[in-house]
């Protein structure tokens, strides 16, 4: 059985880093089980190719590669069809094969016509070899939390951890990473008060403070200034020699007029 010139599988498969590869069907390929897998080649004298399935505990004469329940002697193929350059394209995806396939190295024949292993004598054809394995686990190790329990003497002092404020006392704080928090505590009317804490997996560090209260002082209001006015005392002006003048003269003539009444009554 000899392997027909007139086809060129080709298989590109996107590997880890984003680098893509061309492998040829010499050289074959290693993917894991449930990888989709990009296949491609060039084909003539046919509008179409026919694509089945050889390997570990599958008919010998192949199955579908979409479905490996249906077998390629009863006439069942996976039919992709080539474009206007002779070029053809599928992408076969290894966890919907409508069954199980097991750890092992497969063929991927590529047929000009409807022909399973049996009649490839009749046909032209190309091969592509993929061996499927386990997928690789990668397991995180999640690192429990750890949690705080924090309270002060007098409560409601706001909670900062890490400048970042939580809350106010009392307070609890769950699923905390492990590791060093500065806890600061407010509170109008006493002092701040910060203290390192240190959080260990799957245990709750208790703090406790007692806040200080701010020393109290006297506040000194400045002083209202005061106007004083300054009130003189009202003196009445001596007479002034004029004055005592016109009053001596208003006597005398007063005088006389008292005299002349009498002189002639």
């Amino acid at each position: 059985m000899t392997q027909s010139r007139g086809f060129a599988p080709v298989l590109a498969i996107a590997l880890l880093l984003c680098l893509c590869s061309t492998v040829s069907a010499a050289q074959g390929i290693q993917v894991a089980l449930g990888d989709t897998v990009p296949l491609s080649g060039y084909a003539s004298g046919s509008n179409w190719v026919y694509l089945f399935l050889t390997g570990p505990n599958l008919p010998v004469n192949g199955v579908m590669l979409n479905d490996v329940t249906k077998r390629a002697d009863q006439g069942y193929f996976t039919k992709v069809q080539l474009d206007g350059n002779d070029h053809w394209s599928y992408k076969w995806s290894t966890a919907n094969v409508g069954g199980r396939l097991d750890e092992g190295t497969y063929t991927i024949w590529v047929v000009n016509g409807p022909n399973d292993l049996s009649h490839l004598s009749e046909a032209d054809y190309g091969t592509i070899s993929v061996t499927l394995q386990k997928p690789a686990l990668a397991v995180d190790t999640i690192q429990p939390a750890g949690s705080m329990a924090i309270a002060t003497v007098p409560p409601g002092a706001t909670v900062l951890v890490n400048d970042i404020r939580r809350g106010s006392t009392p307070l609890t704080l769950p699923d905390l990473a492990p590791g060093t928090y500065l806890v600061t505590f407010t509170l109008d009317g006493y002092a701040p008060f910060t203290t390192p804490v240190s959080v260990v997996t799957g245990r709750v560090s208790e703090v406790e403070a007692t806040l200080v209260p701010l020393t109290e002082t006297a506040t000194v209001m400045p002083a209202t200034p005061q106007v004083t006015a300054t009130v003189f005392p009202k003196t009445t002006p001596a007479p002034t020699q004029r004055s005592s003048g016109f009053l001596l003269a208003l006597a005398l003539g007063g005088a006389l007029l008292a005299w002349e009444i009498r002189r002639h009554g």
